[in-house]
């Protein structure tokens, strides 16, 4: 909390802070100027939201401007020193949120449907429930196939690779998909079977790296 007369000094400008919350504070009016003077609309990005965050944290002495790069942990500290109490699942392991970045236009374009006319009561919940349902569909596709792939491993990893890719994937796939779903194989195994298999004329391919899209013949 910062004190309303605090409050007015910082918003005013000055650079001489008594604690973290007056700080904070400073971080939230400089992000603020900087959003109230743009001549223009900016379209969202990750450096412009990188930007905000740096200011935001510029007078705290956090990472600011970085994008999080370590792993949540739940942790206590009441026996003096830090005990890990339970660790979260890795981000990469979580699919959900991973759907929703890849289709952020469909999420923010659902999104701005719903909300339309909201203030007089007459707006439509049904886009951004509908594509909510798709991503949580789609997880749940992509858990089975995960299950499915661990509970029938046979042979070696190259080989189940090769039959995960010709039987199970979806005929539309991306490198990714194929290495969410097969955990336990290595991603250069992974890009080994899919070049085997483009030039055995059994998948092909559009696009160069992650990104790519691949498709089965």
């Amino acid at each position: 909390m910062v004190d309303s007369e605090r409050g007015e000094r910082i918003a005013e400008g000055t650079r001489r802070y008594r604690n973290r919350n007056e700080r904070e504070f400073a971080g939230y009016r400089d992000a603020t100027d900087m959003l109230m003077g743009l001549g223009a609309y900016e379209p969202l990005s990750v450096p412009f939201i990188l930007h905000l965050h740096r200011l935001l944290f510029d007078h705290t002495r956090g990472n600011g401007g970085h994008l999080k790069s370590d792993q949540n942990l739940i942790v206590s500290y009441e026996s003096g020193r830090k005990d890990v109490i339970f660790t979260p699942p890795a981000p990469e392991e979580t699919s959900i949120e991973q759907r929703v970045y890849e289709s952020k236009n469909s999420y923010y374009a659902s999104l701005y449907e719903s909300q339309r006319r909201w203030h007089g009561g007459d707006h439509d919940v049904w886009p951004w429930i509908s594509y909510l349902c798709r991503i949580l569909a789609g997880a749940y596709d992509d858990f089975e196939r995960r299950v499915a792939a661990t509970s029938e491993e046979t042979g070696s990893k190259q080989e189940r690779a090769r039959d995960y890719v010709l039987h199970k994937a979806p005929a539309t796939f991306r490198r990714r998909d194929v290495e969410r779903a097969l955990p336990g194989i290595s991603q250069a195994t992974i890009r080994l079977v899919l070049g085997e298999l483009r030039d055995e004329g059994k998948v092909e391919t559009e696009g160069s790296g992650r990104g790519a899209r691949w498709r089965r013949l």
